[in-house]
């Protein structure tokens, strides 16, 4: 019989098919078959000759029940099979060409039953044993580049019929490169329906050991009810356990899972430490242990689709002092975005960040993000498919503290918008961001505003330098590249304007300025050093910025006594400064300290900026200023002469014309 049975199934598959091993079979009293070593051939140009191996399999009912429309199966056992399904590059599959055969034993089948009656159709089931060990099923895609291996290392059950409950249980594991590997277990009581329509599952209990992270294991138990003609599975007291306190409770419904699948439940995460979880499964969060954060999560959402999307509102979570209440959207397909609206209480973004590094400037240095680093991000930005909107009360983000944090964010193909505003400092700030992480490095661009800005604790909180202080109106158009400092500086480019009010420049006295000036014109000494700095009531200007290198030629600032002129650049990848002021001492008669330098009114005093950020210096140009006061004596002798020209020209003219008044005079006797 083995070769009939093999020209059989080749003449029905197109595909060569061997019994290589014994193959026995009974007609009674019960109708049975046992094959070993069967082999069925893969077409040609796969990566394997053989698409279905089987070490042992057999299948025996008995005869007599089965002629008064009872099945009673004694045992169907299934040994050391093996499947291969396979994609190739081109798209082909070793599958498809199998169907035509499907087909056929499917339509003989309709027929077949189509002559009986309803009553004729009704059957009694019941099998004793069904036992599968070491079958697996290997799927391999050339096109997606996926190896994924499925092993079933036993199914067992027993005594199964209609309306009856029998045991089920199950061991398997998934091993692959893409997904992971894991040891699958699943046990419970299985309960069918006269017709198999209903299938109930009261005690389901499944374990997934993940063999990536630890080996730890997480558990599944709920109440399973399938109703095949309502096309609705019923997940009820549903509970997912796991390591370091996981708890996650609810019920779930997944409705014309044949069709366009609807889902709709509920679920509650009970409090756990996210730190301990993520420690239970490898991993090191990093955090800074100075502050307490990641210590407690709990929260609820509901669920329900309305198309393709899995919509979840409400959604609320607890994470340690932050509440976060919204909605979020979950897409069934790639094409779609990730919809959310949420609002945060409060979030302190700064301890979240890994500790710093402590000692050396070397060891700080070794902060800096690395190439891998950037290209591990850029990869993660262009997996983003996002459209949402974030609100936040109070925010903390670079030593910076905002409130009334909104922003929209809409991410896609490595492309990213965000459009923040909020108020910080005593103003309002807004702004237009993007970022473009398409290429192999990040680059970027921001149109930001600020307004009405207490700027020194703005600037001490954000690069911790006290240099400047005063309600700051700043406008910024800027564009770069790179995440670290040694990248973002050397690639800014744009433009800026600002206008600063009532504050104080840091760093450099101009009235002591002016004190070294009058003891470079013999008009007093330079007199104790005060604190380094120079107030003004208006700051203004305009900057251009290339490659990092901040240019600003009309800086103008104004004091009740001084009007100051600056021009200069500001290289930010060197850090450093050379800046030129020009002083002015105008109406010496107002403001506090105007009159000490009434002898240097009119003069115009230059003042050099110069050295790093951290250690500025600037110093009085006593040339210039002699320059200065020489040109000035000059133009005051000029005057004089002029003015002792002017008054002979005067006295000259006056005698002239009474020379002719005299000589008229005569003429007019003749």
């Amino acid at each position: 019989y083995k070769p009939r049975i093999e020209a059989l199934i080749e003449s029905q598959t197109g595909r060569e098919a061997r019994i290589e091993g014994d193959l026995g079979w009974s007609f009674f009293p019960s109708l049975g078959i046992e094959a070993d070593g069967f082999v069925l051939e893969n077409p040609p140009g796969f990566s394997d000759p053989v698409m279905l191996r089987v070490g042992s399999m057999a299948f025996s009912a008995e005869l007599l029940p089965l002629l008064r429309g009872e099945i009673r199966v004694h045992k169907i056992t299934l040994t050391d099979a093996a499947i291969l399904l396979e994609v190739r590059a081109d798209g082909s599959d070793n599958w498809n060409d199998l169907t035509a055969a499907k087909d056929e034993t499917d339509r003989i089948a309709e027929e077949t039953f189509a002559r009986d009656t309803e009553e004729e159709q009704t059957f009694a089931l019941l099998v004793e044993t069904i036992a599968i060990k070491n079958a697996s099923v290997n799927y391999r895609d050339a096109q997606q580049n996926q190896d994924i291996n499925f092993t079933l290392h036993a199914l067992e059950t027993s005594n199964i019929g209609f309306d009856s409950t029998f045991p089920l249980l199950l061991d398997a594991s998934i091993t692959s490169e893409q997904l992971g590997n894991y040891q699958i277990s699943l046990t419970s009581d299985v309960t069918l329906n006269a017709d198999a329509s209903q299938i109930a599952l009261p005690n389901l209990a499944l374990s997934v050991r993940l063999q990536d992270y630890a080996d730890q294991t997480l558990s599944l138990a709920t109440a399973v009810e399938l109703d095949q003609q309502q096309q609705v599975i019923e997940l009820r007291d549903l509970t997912l356990t796991g390591p370091a306190g996981l708890r996650l409770t609810g019920a779930m419904q997944l409705a014309d899972y044949a069709a366009d699948l609807r889902i709709a439940g509920s679920l509650t995460l009970h409090q756990l430490d996210p730190t301990r979880l993520a420690k239970a499964f490898g991993i090191d969060l990093a955090l800074n242990t100075q502050a307490k954060v990641l210590q407690s999560l709990s929260g609820s959402m509901t669920l329900a689709t309305a198309g393709q999307v899995i919509n979840i509102a409400p959604l609320q979570l607890t994470l340690d002092d932050m509440t976060i209440d919204g909605s979020a959207s979950l897409p069934m397909t790639d094409t779609m975005p990730i919809g959310f609206d949420l609002s945060i209480s409060q979030l302190n973004l700064d301890n979240f960040m890994p500790p710093e590094s402590s000692g050396s400037t070397a060891s700080t240095a070794s902060t800096e993000p690395t190439a891998a680093d950037e290209r591990a991000m850029n990869e993660s930005l262009r997996g983003l498919n996002l459209d949402g909107k974030l609100k936040i009360g109070s925010i903390t983000v670079a030593g910076l503290g905002m409130q009334n944090f909104n922003t929209s964010i809409k991410a896609g193909g490595g492309k990213i918008r965000l459009q923040p505003s909020a108020q910080l400092y005593g103003g309002n700030y807004s702004g237009n961001i993007g970022l473009d992480a398409t290429g192999n490095r990040l680059s970027w661009s921001a149109n930001e505003k600020l307004s009405g800005i207490n700027i020194g604790p703005l600037l001490q909180d954000l690069v911790d330098i006290d240099r400047l202080t005063g309600s700051a109106n700043l406008n910024m158009n800027l564009t770069g590249q790179g995440i670290a400092s040694a990248q973002i500086f050397p690639s800014l480019n744009g433009s800026a304007d600002f206008v600063f009010a009532n504050g104080a420049v840091r760093g450099i006295n101009l009235a002591q300025a002016l004190r070294d000036a009058k003891a470079a014109l013999g008009k007093g000494s330079p007199g104790p050093r005060e604190d380094n700095k120079t107030d003004f009531t208006e700051l203004r200007g305009t900057a251009q910025i290339r490659n990092g290198v901040v240019t600003n030629r009309d800086l103008l600032a104004l004091s009740p006594y001084l009007r100051i002129a600056g021009d200069g650049t500001i290289d930010l990848p060197q850090g450093t400064v050379d800046y030129g002021v020009s002083i002015k001492v105008v109406n010496t008669d107002v403001g506090q300290g105007g009159a000490e330098f009434k002898d240097l009114e009119g003069y115009t005093i230059p003042i050099r900026v110069r050295g790093p950020f951290d250690s500025l210096s600037y110093s009085l140009d006593a040339d210039a200023l002699l320059k200065e006061r020489a040109n000035q004596e000059i133009e005051k002798q000029k005057a004089k002469v002029q003015e002792k020209i002017d008054e002979k020209k005067e006295e000259l003219q006056d005698k002239v014309q009474d020379k002719l008044k005299e000589g008229l005079l005569r003429g007019l006797r003749f």
